[in-house]
């Protein structure tokens, strides 16, 4: 094949032009398998990767696929650097890198105490190889632009095959291999993310779309200590991507890449401005704000407190990205800081300023937040409320070549729905110290076995890192600097912030114009940019972007895990080009299983028994049970639950004005006005629910439910079902892998299409199996049945459960 020269189109042979990405904007994703579909039901909600799992298979299957995509944008901001100012209506065709066909990536959930086998398909073999040997010493330098591999940022997990592994773990094009990862039962609950991260292709990848959310849930000692205002939380979550058109070609130049092109041509002379994608879509253009009115990126009801996890894709710099009124003199919400890069902080609530409600986020950061947004006029929740824009500016940082945008752009809004609920409390009224696991307590300064090391890294040069020898749970002191141009990132366990001082918070003269002479305002503000109190003592990080030239104090203990500890600046760039060290942390030869936990931190109070429902224990005498009637107790332990995206509208709020249960649980339960029946709603993947039932007689004994589904569209596959019913699971053990102690069955069908009929009209009852009911084996006494729902690509009804005596 003949070299591509500038400016000359390159397409794969036999005519296999890549598809349009599916992007925000397309609310009915097709699926990419019928086992794999991606699940989103809301335009502000991403889609999620839909986890397998066979009847008694003990782990969850996954598939992501890299491949390349179109990708129609707009530059929404001014690139200092760039030969001409791009027109804001102007539209650019972007052939680039994708998972599953997405940008960003579907959303991927797992849980502590599991195990995932997640099998990356790399289809990338219709392109050239690229450049085959590094350009620059050790194998550093962008070169295969078509060999990938997969990162878990911020798990704590192993690094060896068929783990974590990026450093021997190498997918070639047309190939596809499978990682297994095992999530500790102690592990936190939080916000991480998932990218490519194979050296000399990293930056090409992830830098042109192939990223995603990946989002934690913890085990049930975490749950039972959290405080109630805090858990079940609505979640939103909003995925930052910078797309670098000029970066992007010159690596694909480097590398050989005939892939990744824009507007027709591979590297045309005067690439467009940068473009930033607010998950998957440019809303909005520059800081005018009016075209991002009409497609809200997340919705929130007023008055509420919900949780919004944001994950941020940069290339070079840091941004700020603030929350403000779309309307002239509007109310401000309510913010708090919960967690950062995964971790919860160490007190909360940490409020923001309202007048800046304004957060820091480096090259990697997940940063989680509590938004309650004030209702409308009259005060009542129910008129509409105004809207909340997005804004997001860069940071110039002191050492890069990158120069920030001078322009702070809107990204996209929160529309604030009505409520009729009471408005929800002052999270300030509920001070609380989340319980951390060993791995995430606290690391004294005073410690007899500290280790002091300089952690540096230098362009090209792998620094101080490189080799150096760890032993696991022996804690070290590291002083790091310029990490605000080349942010640090630790693999396998987080760094905890020691002392930080005034110069080390981001830089308020990085906005040195904001207020100028003449300038009319009915509210004098504090510079917006200005985040004195953001970087804290006792912090945990995945990635360090601490501020200054001076040297910033991080704490790290590597714990359970022996092997390679990767540690690299995360501009991925120029982690190809060398700025990548490999740590070894000795341990035992014969490590323990990441599974066993040997001592559990500050989550030393386990799970308490569930109780019944207003101490109505299930008799089985033939009747049906309400699914409304499942135990008293915390998410976690009596029952979990999932709100993701906007919140449904119940009936029984709306026109009742109650919560039908009377309790804390945040389980979606409504009626039916047309026939009086109440049932839990919107049941999703990963959810459970407990009841305490009351078996007579030892003997053989029959389950069944009750069910309503919507039949799908023609053009869409089976919503199919699986789920499982356990005995006596222990206090916070949640759904426990098929085949463990009490696992009474574990139904799974592909091809089941719901019980019709199909939407708008409501779909019916009917019983499920079809063929009358499960047979298990139960013996004489009080037991729980804890009842998980594990995949499927709808949400749906439950409205009974049934349990008898075996009809001879």
């Amino acid at each position: 094949m003949g070299a591509v020269g500038q400016g000359e189109q390159y397409n794969p042979p036999y005519g296999r032009v890549p598809p349009q990405a599916r992007t925000c904007k397309d609310p009915a994703i097709s699926p990419i398998s019928p086992r794999y579909t991606p699940l989103n039901r809301y335009p502000a909600e991403l889609p999620e990767l839909q986890w397998y799992r066979a009847s008694y298979d003990t782990v969850y299957s996954g598939e992501l696929t890299l491949s390349a995509v179109y990708l129609t944008v707009k530059s929404n901001r001014v690139d200092p650097a760039a030969a001409t100012v791009d027109d804001p209506n102007q539209t650019h065709t972007v052939r680039t890198f994708a998972y599953n066909g997405m940008i960003p990536g579907p959303l991927i959930r797992m849980k502590a105490c599991n195990t995932y086998k997640l099998t990356v398909v790399n289809k990338l073999g219709n392109w050239p190889e690229g450049v085959l040997d590094p350009p620059y010493p050790n194998g550093n330098g962008a070169n295969r632009p078509t060999v990938t591999n997969l990162h878990v940022h911020g798990l704590h997990v192993s690094s060896a095959a068929p783990g974590d592994d990026v450093v021997d773990t190498k997918i070639a094009p047309g190939h596809e291999l499978t990682y297994t990862y095992k999530i500790p039962c102690d592990h936190v609950s939080g916000t991480y993310w998932y990218h490519p991260h194979r050296h000399g292709s990293t930056a090409l990848q992830a830098d042109s779309g192939a990223a995603g959310m990946l989002i934690i849930e913890g085990g049930g000692r975490e749950a039972y200590d959290t405080a109630a205002p805090y858990k079940d939380l609505p979640e939103n979550m909003l995925v930052i991507q910078e797309l670098h058109f000029g970066n992007l070609a010159k690596l694909a130049l480097a590398s050989g890449d005939r892939l990744f092109h824009y507007d027709g041509a591979l590297f045309p002379s005067a690439p467009p401005p940068p473009a930033v994608l607010a998950n998957g879509c440019v809303a909005c253009s520059g800081p005018a704000a009016a075209s991002c009115l009409s497609a809200p990126l997340i919705e929130v009801e007023a008055g509420q407190w919900a949780r919004v996890r944001v994950l941020n894709v940069a290339v070079a710099l840091n941004v700020v990205l603030r929350l403000e009124p779309a309307d002239a003199g509007g109310a401000a919400c309510d913010v708090a800081v919960l967690a950062k890069d995964g971790v919860p902080l160490a007190q909360l609530p940490r409020m923001l300023d309202t007048a800046r409600n304004a957060v820091f986020l480096s090259l990697a950061s997940r940063v989680d937040l509590a938004v309650r947004c004030p209702y409308g006029a009259g005060g009542d929740g129910t008129a509409p409320a105004g809207a909340q824009l997005i804004k997001y500016k860069q940071l110039d940082a002191l050492g890069s070549t990158f120069k920030a945008s001078p322009v702070e752009s809107v990204l996209g809004t929160i529309a604030v729905y009505p409520s009729k609920r009471p408005k929800a409390k002052d999270l300030v009224a509920t001070p609380w110290t989340p319980c951390r696991p060993a791995y995430l307590t606290d690391i004294p300064e005073t410690a007899a076995n500290l280790k002091i090391k300089e952690a540096f890294f230098a362009f090209g040069v792998a620094g101080a890192l490189d080799k150096y020898a760890m032993t696991l749970n022996v804690p070290e002191k590291w002083t790091v600097t310029y990490s605000t141009a080349h942010p640090m990132h630790t693999h396998v366990n987080h760094m905890l912030l020691g002392a930080v001082d005034s110069t080390q918070q981001p830089d308020p003269l990085l906005l040195p114009d904001w207020h100028q002479k003449e300038d009319w305002v009915d509210t004098l503000a504090p510079d917006p940019l200005l985040l004195p109190d953001w970087h804290q003592k006792g912090d945990w990080v995945d990635t360090l972007a601490v501020g200054g030239a001076g040297a910033a104090t991080v704490y790290v203990r590597p714990e359970r895990f022996a092997g390679n500890m990767v540690v690299h600046c995360h501009v991925a760039e120029h982690a190809d080009n060398g700025m990548s060290a490999v740590a070894t942390v000795a341990g035992p030869d014969d490590p323990p299983d990441a599974f066993t936990v040997v001592d559990y931190g500050t989550c030393t109070t386990p799970p308490a028994e569930t109780t019944p429902f207003f101490d109505q224990v299930y008799q089985i005498d033939g009747s049906k049970k309400r699914a409304m009637f499942f135990d008293n107790g915390k998410d976690g332990v009596a029952y979990h639950n999932i709100i993701s995206g906007r919140r449904k509208e119940l009936y029984v709020e709306t026109k009742l004005g109650q919560n039908v249960r009377r309790d804390s649980s945040t389980v979606e339960v409504d009626i039916d006005p047309q026939n009086s029946e109440f049932y839990v709603t919107e049941i999703r993947p990963g959810e459970f629910l407990r009841y305490t039932i009351n078996v007579p007689t030892t003997g053989a004994y029959q389950f069944a439910t009750y069910i309503a589904v919507p039949i799908p569209p023609p053009n869409r596959p089976a919503p199919g079902i699986s789920w499982g019913l356990f005995l006596d699971v222990p206090p916070g053990g949640g759904c426990p892998p098929p085949g463990s102690p009490g696992d009474l069955f574990h139904a799974y069908s592909a091809r089941w299409r719901g019980s019709g009929p199909p939407p708008p009209a409501k779909p019916v009852i009917v019983k499920f199996p079809a063929n009358g009911s499960w047979d298990i084996d139960l013996e004489a006494g009080l037991h729980t049945l804890t009842l998980c729902f594990d995949t499927f690509d709808r949400t749906f009804d439950l409205y009974y459960i049934e349990l008898k005596a075996a009809e001879l």
